[in-house]
């Protein structure tokens, strides 16, 4: 019982993905039945611009697919016929506010991945 509860952290753990000011950028890699996918979220503040923030989430896609990152008001999503990168972004994202970020592929041999991106205070 007590690997089976390890394993589910392990899983959980991996399928989430927090940002902090001290650590804003968080790489992920994931093996998929379409080859390897590489994810990268990044939290910024404008140094200028008053302190604007952005959260931007890069995937690096095996295959053709779609990026979509879910805020509380705005979705926002890319798509491309190929494999290649692809990114989006979210301005002023809230601290402590969970984001859904889905990943899927053309393929429909492969279901779509879903991760939790937050911003966590330091």
């Amino acid at each position: 019982m007590l690997l089976s509860l390890l394993a589910a952290k392990d899983i959980i753990n991996s399928l989430t993905i927090a940002c902090t000011p001290n650590n804003p950028t968080v790489p992920r890699q994931w093996e998929t039945a379409l080859g390897t996918m590489v994810l990268e979220a990044e939290y910024r503040v404008s140094e200028t611009d008053g302190g604007d923030r952005c959260l931007r989430v890069k995937a690096i896609m095996p295959a053709a697919g779609k990026l979509q990152l879910k805020g509380t008001e705005k979705v926002v999503s890319q798509q491309r016929t190929q494999k290649g990168v692809l990114e989006v972004q979210l301005l002023n994202p809230q601290p402590d506010q969970i984001y859904e970020l889905n990943v899927g592929f053309h393929s429909f041999s492969v279901k779509p991945l879903r991760f939790a991106v937050c911003i966590k205070q330091d």
